[in-house]
C-alpha cells in the first residue's frame, strides 16, 4: 500500500471518511483497495437495484451475486460496506459532485485500472453549461416531452451527475421530467455511475455495454425509472398531430370536415 495516506488527498470530512473505511476493510480482510473498492460499488449497485427490480429474474442473480460478495468477508468487516454507503450518501448530499471518482483517484486506483482516471468535476460542469443545462434555465418551466442526456462513455458518471446538480440548483424537478442513459465497457465503472445517480434520485439506465458496437451485457435502472415508469414513457410513440386533433374534436363532439383544420378562431384568423 502507498506510504501516502489518500484520504489527505480529498477535499470533504464525508469523501474522506469513505476513504479511510476503503482502506480499513481493506486490512481487516488482507485483501487490497483494488478489490475493496470494486466489491463496495458493486454492492452498493446490487442493493439499490433491488429495492425496485424490473423483473424477478433479475432480483435473483443480484441477490446471488449479492452473497457470494458478501461470504468473502467476515461479518464485522461486511458491515463497514455500511457504514461506507452511509458516508457516500453523505457526502453525496453535503458535499456534491462526483464522490466516487475522486475517491477512486485519492485511493491511486488508477495505477490499476489500466491509467484510467475520470473528468475532473469542474470540467464536467462546464460541459454541462455548453450542452444548454446553465443554472437558472429551467426555472418555472414545463416540457410536453421529456429532456433526455446520453453519455456513451460515463465512467464514474460526472457530467450527468453535473446536470443534475445544475438542474437542481436551476429549480428544475428533474426526477420528474428528465432522463439520464450512460454506457460504459467497465462495469465497474457501471457501478459507481449507476450508485451515483440513483442516490440523486435519478430516473436514469445505465448500461453495461460497448458504446461502439451496441453490444449489451447488463442494464441497471434506478429506482426512479422503473417507479415512474420510465420504459413505458421513452418508448412510446408519438401519435401524428392529425390524429391528435381528431381526438380532440370527437371528445368536443364537433366533428366535421372543418374541425380538421384546427379551432375556429384560428381558421378565422
Amino acid at each position: 500500500m502507498s506510504a501516502r495516506n489518500p484520504s489527505r488527498a480529498i477535499r470533504g470530512e464525508h469523501r474522506r471518511a469513505l476513504v479511510r473505511l476503503i482502506e480499513r476493510i481493506s486490512r481487516h480482510a488482507g485483501s487490497s483497495r483494488w478489490n475493496v473498492f470494486p466489491n463496495f460499488v458493486e454492492l452498493c449497485a446490487i442493493c439499490i437495484a433491488n429495492t425496485a427490480p424490473a423483473n424477478a429474474t433479475e432480483h435473483d442473480l443480484r441477490e446471488a451475486r449479492y452473497h457470494e460478495l458478501r461470504a468473502g468477508y467476515v461479518p464485522a468487516t461486511f458491515t463497514l460496506f455500511s457504514e461506507a454507503l452511509g458516508e457516500l450518501i453523505l457526502a453525496t448530499e453535503t458535499e456534491g459532485g462526483d464522490v466516487l471518482g475522486e475517491a477512486f483517484q485519492a485511493l491511486e486506483l488508477n495505477s490499476e485500472w489500466r491509467g484510467q482516471f475520470f473528468t475532473p468535476y469542474s470540467v464536467s460542469q462546464m460541459m454541462a453549461a455548453m450542452i444548454g443545462v446553465p443554472d437558472e434555465a429551467f426555472k418555472g418551466r414545463s416540457f410536453d416531452k421529456p429532456l433526455t442526456i446520453l453519455d456513451p462513455a460515463i465512467g464514474a458518471g460526472s457530467l450527468l451527475i453535473a446536470c443534475c446538480d445544475a438542474w437542481r440548483k436551476g429549480g428544475l424537478d428533474y426526477v420528474s421530467c428528465a432522463h439520464l442513459t450512460g454506457i460504459d465497457i467497465d462495469e465497474r465503472c457501471v457501478h459507481m455511475a449507476y450508485t451515483q445517480l440513483a442516490i440523486r434520485g435519478a430516473a436514469a439506465v445505465v448500461i453495461h455495454g460497448n458504446g461502439l458496437t451496441g453490444e449489451q451485457w447488463a442494464v441497471w435502472r434506478t429506482p426512479m425509472h422503473v417507479r415512474l415508469g420510465w420504459d413505458a414513457r421513452l418508448f412510446q410513440p408519438q401519435e401524428p398531430e392529425l390524429v391528435q386533433v381528431v381526438k380532440r374534436a370527437r371528445a368536443s363532439g364537433q366533428m366535421n370536415q372543418m374541425s380538421l383544420f384546427g379551432p375556429a378562431e384560428k381558421r378565422a384568423s
